[in-house]
């Protein structure tokens, strides 16, 4: 079974309320949305990602034979209500934005409608997918706008929290504008473009840096990006210099370097100089190594000056797009912890009860609603509401 599609993987008091919706036959129809409350100063808008997984949780989520065994194994839920779930399915219409969309904090990203009890099972594993796209996304977004034009790569999935997350946030990062990602999987599932170069082990297996070079270069020749920060940064892209002629002759090109730690706006210029007085001035410097939006806007601010920083800075506040930064021909960039560890997403679910709508605001928090049609309330959106497209019915 694979845990990810199982009807099983929600909160166990999701299960509880149905038990007592199915004894008290409380089957009206109900109204589910997922929205953001607030969000942090300088992070004014969000890119709506995860609505393809979710519909197809929705399609598919149904109680297998084992599941239902093992419920009943617990002894927490009546034979009756059990057998309830054998023929439980799906039936509710769904609006949603579409991915990719720009949204603000009070306004609806996804609706479900649907009889109460197939609104409420499907509350958790729905708010689990929205909200860790939605937020990879909106940070990809905020570094392709700190860092326009430059090519910006996911190479988070060694540090993000389970496979499943790393694969869906190399999906997510490719709607917000990333180039491509490291993730062979996201690759073969997706068709996201697939970057990679080598790892520091690959040199250090070699008894020569020059040596792994050139055995790394004739292995890969049509993608010869070569990581020289192993040891000394600028001594390798020295060595790069003195490699190329040779590997010329064999008719392969050194298309760049990398450059994985230390101060990479200082190293890239270094290394920018190095390879352009040994005729590479063609050849690229990828920089990676715990890279997100704030740290692209200090190589904005280190390469481009501080008046550029500035005026990135501000645009990126009102998420527009940016004027082209030069950042010594760094070319591209690897984004990995800094992106896809969510402790320094900045945002967090809020776990209110469903149909409460608190009257003090919780700062970055995801807010999810359900009422009853016809029992009608207090507004529900203060602020902009647009229509929502129906993205799927029963």
């Amino acid at each position: 079974m694979n845990p990810a599609s199982s009807v099983l993987l929600t909160d166990l008091y999701q299960l509880t309320m149905l038990q007592g919706y199915h004894d008290y036959g409380m089957q009206e129809t109900a109204v589910f949305e997922f929205f953001v409350r607030r969000l942090r100063p300088g992070r004014e808008f969000l890119i709506a990602a995860g609505l393809e997984q979710a519909l197809e949780f929705l399609v598919q989520a149904r109680f297998n034979e084992d599941e239902l065994e093992w419920l009943a194994s617990t002894r927490r839920f009546s034979p009756a209500f059990l057998a309830s779930l054998e023929n439980l399915r799906f039936t509710g219409d769904v609006h949603a934005m579409a991915e990719g969309t720009v949204c603000f904090a009070n306004e609806p990203i996804l609706r479900v409608t649907a009889p109460m009890a197939q609104a409420q099972l499907v509350e958790t594993r729905l708010i689990n997918l929205l909200h860790l796209q939605t937020l990879i996304a909106s940070k990809a977004a905020r570094s392709v706008l700190m860092a326009p034009d430059k090519l910006l790569v996911d190479f988070g999935l060694r540090r993000a929290h389970g496979a499943e997350a790393g694969l869906l946030a190399a999906r997510a990062t490719h709607i917000a504008g990333f180039a491509g990602t490291s993730n062979v999987l996201a690759g073969q599932q997706f068709g996201i473009p697939m970057f990679g170069t080598m790892a520091h082990s690959f040199v250090q297996a070699h008894d020569d840096e020059t040596l792994a070079f050139e055995h790394f270069a004739h292995a890969q020749p049509d993608n010869v990006v070569l990581l020289i920060d192993t040891w000394d940064t600028e001594a390798a892209a020295r060595k790069v210099v003195e490699l190329a002629p040779r590997l010329a002759v064999d008719g392969i090109r050194i298309k760049g370097v990398r450059i994985d730690s230390g101060d990479l706006a200082e190293h890239a210029r270094r290394v920018r100089a190095i390879l352009d007085a040994g005729g590479l001035r063609d050849s690229i410097i990828f920089v990676s190594g715990d890279l997100d939006e704030a740290a692209l806007h200090d190589l904005v601010a280190l390469e481009g000056g501080a008046a550029a920083c500035e005026d990135a800075a501000r645009e990126l506040r009102h998420g527009v797009t940016l004027s082209e930064q030069v950042l010594h021909r760094v070319s591209r960039h690897g984004l990995g912890r800094g992106l896809e560890d969510p402790a320094g997403l900045g945002v967090h679910p809020l776990h209110a009860p469903l149909g409460v709508d608190h009257d003090d605001p919780v700062e970055d928090g995801v807010e999810h609603s359900l009422e009853i049609e016809g029992q009608g309330g207090r507004p529900r959106w203060p602020g902009v509401r647009r229509e929502l497209p129906k993205t799927w019915a029963r």
